[in-house]
Order: C-alpha cells, then sequence, then structure tokens
C-alpha cells in the first residue's frame, strides 16, 4: 500500500549500503545545515542505520524527521546488482509513485557533502540539468571516439544524439520536473547495455578506451547527448577535484573518509583533501553519526596528517 503523497518542492534521491550510511548521515547533515527542506529518499539494503532505528514505520516506507521541514524516507530494495547502476530506476519508481508532485529533483552520492547554500541549487537547476565535470576527460571533446560508440547504442534504441562536449560526474545530478525524460533515458541506456552483455553487478567494467567503462557514469552523458535539454555543467572544482571550490566535496581519492587511515596514509605521501576534512565536520548534528569519541580522534588523527603532508606528500 503506498502513502499519500506528499506536496514538497524538492526531492533528494541516495543509494547505500553496507557502512555507507556513514556517509549518508555526513550528507543529510549538510544539506539540513545548507537550508535544505524537503524530502530525502533513502534507498538501502541491509537494515537500518543505528542513529535511524527510532524511524516510524509509515508502509512501504520509515520515515525519520530531522525537523525544519526535512525528512527522510527509507526505502528497502532488492536491486542485485551495484547500487550506482539503480539510479535512474529508483528516481523514476519514487518520482511515479508517490513523489510525482516534486519540482525540483536531485541525485547525491553518499560521499559527498554540501558546501553552497541550498537556495543555490535550487537556483542552478532552473538554469539546464545541473551535474559536474568529471575528474576524468572534463573537456572531453565532441569529436571524442568514444562517442561514436556511445552514439551507436543510443541509435539501437532509435535515439538521435547532438554533439556535446565534456564528461560529467555521475554522484551528482539536479533537474527539474520537466526534464525527467532524462532518467528515463538513462534507464533504458543502462538496460540496453545490460542486454548486450554488460554487467551490471560491478562499479566498473573493463577500462578506457572501453566505451562502458563506468556504465552508469558513461550511459549518463550518452543521456545527454541524446536529449535536447539545456546542460548547466560546472568545472571539477564544484566537487573539490581542483581548488577553489564552494558548491560540494566528493570523497573519491583513496579509501572513503569513514574508513580512512589519515596518520597511515600521511606517512606514505598522501594528505587528506578537503572532502575528507568536511566529512569530519558534517557528522555531528542534527544526525550524531559518529560517536564523540571517534570524532576527536579522527579530528586528532587529520590535524597531524595534514600537518605531516605540509612538509611530506606526493605531487
Amino acid at each position: 500500500m503506498s502513502t499519500p503523497e506528499t506536496p514538497v518542492d524538492d526531492v533528494v534521491f541516495v543509494l547505500f549500503d553496507g557502512d555507507y550510511h556513514l556517509g549518508f548521515g555526513a550528507l543529510v547533515n549538510s544539506l539540513f545545515n545548507a537550508g535544505f527542506a524537503g524530502m530525502i529518499y533513502a534507498g538501502y539494503r541491509d537494515r537500518l542505520p543505528a542513529w535511524a532505528t527510532s524511524a516510524r514505520a509509515v508502509p512501504p516506507y520509515h520515515e525519520y524527521d530531522l525537523g525544519a521541514g526535512c525528512v527522510i524516507r527509507f526505502v528497502k530494495i532488492e536491486f542485485e546488482g551495484h547500487l550506482t547502476n539503480y539510479k535512474p530506476a529508483f528516481m523514476l519508481s519514487i518520482l511515479r509513485r508517490d513523489a510525482s508532485g516534486a519540482r525540483r529533483i536531485f541525485y547525491f552520492d553518499v560521499d559527498i557533502v554540501v558546501k553552497a547554500p541550498w537556495q543555490f541549487f535550487q537556483e542552478w537547476v532552473s538554469c539546464g540539468i545541473a551535474v559536474c565535470a568529471d575528474v576524468n576527460e572534463p573537456r572531453m571533446l565532441a569529436t571524442h571516439p568514444l562517442r561514436q560508440h556511445w552514439r551507436r547504442i543510443a541509435g539501437e534504441l532509435g535515439f538521435e544524439c547532438r554533439p556535446l562536449e565534456g564528461y560529467f560526474n555521475a554522484g551528482f545530478l539536479g533537474l527539474t520536473a520537466d526534464r525527467v525524460e532524462l532518467l528515463e533515458i538513462w534507464q533504458a541506456l543502462i538496460a540496453q547495455i545490460e542486454r548486450s552483455g554488460v554487467p551490471l553487478a560491478q562499479l566498473a567494467h573493463g577500462t578506457r578506451p572501453s566505451p562502458v567503462a563506468f556504465p552508469d557514469q558513461d550511459m549518463l552523458n550518452v543521456a545527454f547527448m541524446a536529449t535536447e535539454f539545456p546542460v548547466s555543467a560546472l568545472d571539477g572544482a564544484s566537487m573539490d577535484f581542483t581548488p577553489g571550490g564552494y558548491v560540494m566535496s566528493h570523497a573519491v581519492s583513496r579509501a572513503k573518509p569513514w574508513r580512512r587511515r589519515y596518520f597511515i596514509d600521511a606517512l606514505s605521501g598522501y594528505r587528506p583533501d578537503m572532502a575528507h576534512k568536511l566529512y569530519w565536520r558534517n557528522v555531528r548534528a542534527p544526525i550524531p553519526v559518529m560517536s564523540r569519541r571517534r570524532r576527536i580522534v579522527a579530528r586528532f588523527s587529520l590535524g597531524i596528517a595534514s600537518a605531516i603532508g605540509r612538509f611530506y606528500g606526493r605531487h
């Protein structure tokens, strides 16, 4: 039985399993502190996070109300592949069932924390589909040979592709409700490559120059080519891949922040970057993601590792 639709303007989607709930909690804290008000649909496997065991059962969800208009709806999912390949299907299933009234739709990977005020994101999606340049091949040209392979995949589904420059990270996506067709095309493309023999069980499938090295991310970029929707793209600084960012931080280097051994890494020449520092600033409230003791130990370790990194590091 479906719950009554809740009229909210902004909806955020995330997916997690295993210990990635430790990233999810920090993401939610950063959203809340940035002024987000709306519904967060969290698809999860295994069990609810320890900090969410008091969530209220509202079938088919468990609801966790943070106050100030910010509510998490936990959604138990059964998808057997890597969750990154379930993104468009998950979003569409919720939008069609209980969130069709949303005006603005966002997806975040749970190793991201938000830096900009939420109003920035609201205004961003009014400019076009909001995306960030990936750390790899961010300036991919419209004439790149991989795009010929991608046009062939799109053509198998009857899609024509426009010239497009740039290669975008699938860890964040923002769009308005009138552009939801992008999600449908993205889902169709992922299903098409699975039919062609690309397994969805892993985050990556081979390496470049394979045209489907990263199934969800590559097919998102094909979806941009296969539509006429405007794209509002920011450069790598928007995810703190390069210095000067003010939008969000995406922890893609080495181990995730909640697993990282900062002191040992620093002795090996790997200093903690901004995404790791910001993660630990977002684990306290309103969700107590970590114990006070673990927060203190982590901040101390970060401080020592940062000091070591000033004098010794890989460049």
